[in-house]
């Protein structure tokens, strides 16, 4: 699998104060255990770690941010690592991290026409990224990372050569920096944030905390009331995730917005069973490609994720979806 070169961008912002303001006048901040996709498979329970999408599907969500979707030097950068193209800005996220022990590398979740967070489970993302079976579809997203922190850990580490090539860190303080990549393919991680005794004891927090922002400048996290933890100035790790689709010509780009060649929910099944009858595996067609447990574990079973991404299920990390499958009480 080749790994786009990333590259930086300095500086990230014309008025980087401006986004910081943008960053709390925004707060409070859900806890990502409780978003959609991930509360209901028990994920990231004990992790201070929170995010709100500002924008979706190339809309904002919040007035103050277009200029940030629509960022000339960030669809630029994503010119440059992509070869050219066609750039669709479509999403703007902002995560926010407490002290908290470091991520198992990985890559995010594979995109492909047709096949959204709204109509197609995460698991099925990921095992389809997996067989390789549906590069027809595949979308190519540029990531742009950009951050806000200058405390102890909290580097991105990425592996721009390949999972067996050496690691590149960017470290606090990051300043006035982005980094353009090719996150579906390109290995990464947050290493550790803070010291080990600022952690979180598990089961401390739930998923229906929120991080506030004081107007001491600290961060609380609130739950049901109640504060649950205390975070002074600079604890918390703030980044920014842009993305973008970059395809090859204006007539890719007119099939994705036009619909024409979307992959179904049938049409996934319908190519995982042609595969799985080839290759001589015994299975039972799914009665809910979506929701049927034993055909997940069918085709996890035999369209096994790359050994980082087993790694980070067995770990049970990290915000990309490596999660408790089917049930909170049973791994993949």
């Amino acid at each position: 699998m080749q790994v786009r070169k990333p590259i930086r961008i300095k500086p990230a912002f014309p008025d980087r104060e401006r986004i910081w303001r943008l960053v709390e006048r925004n707060a409070p901040y859900r806890s990502m255990a409780g978003l959609d996709g991930y509360r209901e498979y028990g994920m990231l329970s004990a992790l201070p770690w929170f995010r709100e999408h500002w924008a979706l599907d190339g809309r904002a969500l919040i007035p103050g941010i277009e200029e940030i979707l629509h960022s000339p030097a960030f669809i630029e950068g994503a010119r440059r690592v992509f070869g050219g193209g066609v750039v669709r800005p479509m999403t703007l996220l902002i995560n926010l991290m407490g002290p908290m022990p470091a991520g198992t590398p990985h890559i995010d979740t594979p995109s492909f026409r047709g096949a959204e967070r709204t109509n197609f489970p995460l698991w099925l993302l990921l095992v389809m990224g997996a067989s390789g079976l549906f590069t027809r579809w595949s979308l190519s997203l540029a990531g742009v990372v950009s951050w806000f922190y200058d405390g102890a850990g909290g580097e991105f580490e990425y592996w721009p050569g390949g999972a067996n090539a050496p690691a590149v860190c960017e470290r606090p303080p990051f300043g006035n920096l982005a980094i353009v990549t090719d996150s579906d393919r390109m290995y990464h991680r947050v290493a550790a944030i803070g010291r080990p005794d600022q952690y979180l004891a598990q089961g401390s927090i739930g998923a229906d905390c929120e991080l506030r922002r004081e107007e001491s400048g600290r961060w609380t996290i609130v739950e049901s009331g109640s504060i649950r933890a205390v975070y002074d100035p600079g604890q918390v790790r703030v980044s920014l995730l842009w993305k973008a689709i970059v395809f090859e010509d204006e007539a890719a780009a007119a099939a994705f917005e036009e619909h024409s060649d979307d992959i179904t929910l049938d049409g996934t099944a319908s190519i995982f069973c042609a595969d799985l009858r080839a290759r001589g595996v015994r299975f039972v067609e799914p009665s809910d490609p979506a929701r049927d447990p034993q055909w997940a574990r069918t085709l996890i079973a035999n369209y096994p994720l790359p050994a980082f991404n087993r790694q980070a299920v067995d770990e049970q990390d990290s915000g990309q979806c490596y999660v408790r499958l089917l049930t909170p009480s049973k791994r993949l």
